[in-house]
């Protein structure tokens, strides 16, 4: 028995030598196609970085007047979002919600739509039909 336990083992080695064979071009394979995929990103990375270059160099010369609008355009939203999530936590449709902070429909579905700003006077009612406050800072 220990015969053709050593005849097996024997007869075994060359299909071992070939799986190592194949194994060491599976590596090669992989090794080339991951250098290739390494230069495909590095090209990426090298374009995209001449985009944030220009988006950088865009920024600049953003004038005064459109960094206004920038900031404005961001308030609306932040008021847009705020003042629609205020109302659904207090369960309230829109119509109900305007006619208990003093609002015409039509004025809060220009703020909820993010088109207007609410004056201070608006955002105060709104504080208090809701049982909140209201803060205001300057970043």
């Amino acid at each position: 028995m220990g015969k053709r336990k050593n005849e097996l083992m024997v007869g075994t080695l060359p299909n071992v030598a070939d799986f190592i064979r194949e194994m060491a071009a599976d590596k090669q394979a992989i090794l080339a196609k991951a250098a290739q995929k390494k230069c495909q990103l590095q090209a990426f990375m090298a374009k995209e970085g001449d985009h944030q270059t220009n988006f950088n160099a865009k920024m600049v010369a953003v004038t005064p007047k459109q960094k206004q609008v920038y900031r404005v355009r961001n308030l609306q939203v932040d008021y847009q979002f705020a003042v629609r999530k205020l109302r659904q936590e207090m369960g309230l449709d829109r119509p109900h919600f305007a006619y208990k902070a003093g609002f015409s429909l039509e004025r809060l579905e220009t703020i909820e739509a993010g088109e207007a700003l609410p004056t201070t006077d608006e955002l105060l009612r709104l504080a208090e039909v809701s049982g909140r406050s209201v803060h205001i800072r300057f970043d």
